[in-house]
């Protein structure tokens, strides 16, 4: 039996992923907890997986990241200066925060093989810092692809990273975004293209294997008819005035149509939604895909 540590965000897009692989570990046998500022965390957790939770302690970082997430979407920063306020505001606050509690369960702990998410450069600081075997996990790819279509933003965040490793007391010229161990990929390669990869980037594909359900649904009224079942998504991190429009021209599209059309939003983002539409902030998405016949996702 091994002992594994998945050191996540509080961002469920990144968390996910970690639970079904943590599930197949834990079948297998294996011991397996996960880092997190999130104590809402262990809801989601296989049975067997452990929550380390690091604890607010008078340092409002994690505050300020969660607060600077929010008025992101609020300002509507687009673009280069997205990248810009994401580091600045989030990530290196986040990491900051986290990294004194991060030490402190690997020491307690002692994991055998550390699985720290792509943004949390604390992780692989403090795993590089105390000599324990340490994997990567990609749950945006589209980051892995950047590096070379931007080089300019490629190396302006390799210089952040690099002062927060600096500062946390790490010397060196390259920044610990991905290891020489692994580096787990949540998807296909027939997705993410040709761009030539060294051999520690695994494509593993979609982590579907456990998922809790966490939200309900009315299966019924998808059976009432025959119609064609549309799933419409944009993420849960878009809801400034964008989300707005862009579900405006879905009501226009669909709206009053022979279609079930299942949105994945706010109800109250409009007084009134077509009769068609099913809204919900959140569906139970892994075991609703059999039903549909088309999504439309960003």
């Amino acid at each position: 039996m091994a002992k594994f540590i998945f050191i996540v965000p509080p961002f469920s897009g990144h968390v996910n992923p970690t639970i079904s692989l943590g599930a197949i570990l834990l079948q297998h046998g294996h011991r397996v907890a996960w880092i997190s500022v999130d104590p809402m965390l262990h809801n989601e957790l296989p049975k067997g997986g452990e929550i380390l939770l690091i604890v607010n302690q008078g340092n409002n970082s994690t505050d300020r990241a969660s607060h600077n997430a929010t008025t992101v979407n609020e300002k509507n920063i687009t673009g280069i200066e997205s990248i810009k306020f994401l580091y600045e505001e989030i990530l290196i606050p986040l990491n900051a925060y986290m990294y004194a509690g991060i030490c402190n369960w690997i020491d307690l702990y002692n994991p055998d093989i550390i699985i720290s998410d792509q943004q949390l450069f604390s992780g692989a600081i403090a795993a590089h810092q105390k000599s324990k075997t340490h994997v990567t996990s990609i749950t945006t790819p589209a980051a892995v692809e950047m590096m070379e279509e931007m080089p300019g933003i490629q190396q302006w965040e390799s210089d952040q990273i690099l002062k927060l490793q600096t500062t946390l007391g790490l010397s060196g010229r390259q920044p610990l975004t991905h290891t020489a161990t692994a580096n787990l990929i949540f998807t296909s390669r027939h997705f993410f293209g040709d761009k030539p990869l060294a051999d520690s980037f695994k494509f593993i594909g979609p982590a579907t294997q456990y998922r809790p359900v966490l939200a309900s649904f009315n299966y019924e009224q998808l059976k009432e008819n025959d119609y064609p079942k549309v799933l419409i998504s944009i993420g849960t991190t878009f809801d400034h005035q964008y989300k707005t429009d862009f579900f405006s021209k879905v009501c226009e599209a669909f709206g009053e149509k022979e279609l079930h059309v299942v949105v994945i939003s706010d109800p109250d983002l409009f007084k009134e939604w077509p009769t068609n539409f099913i809204v919900q902030k959140r569906i139970p998405q892994l075991e609703l895909l059999p039903y549909l016949d088309a999504i439309v996702c960003h």
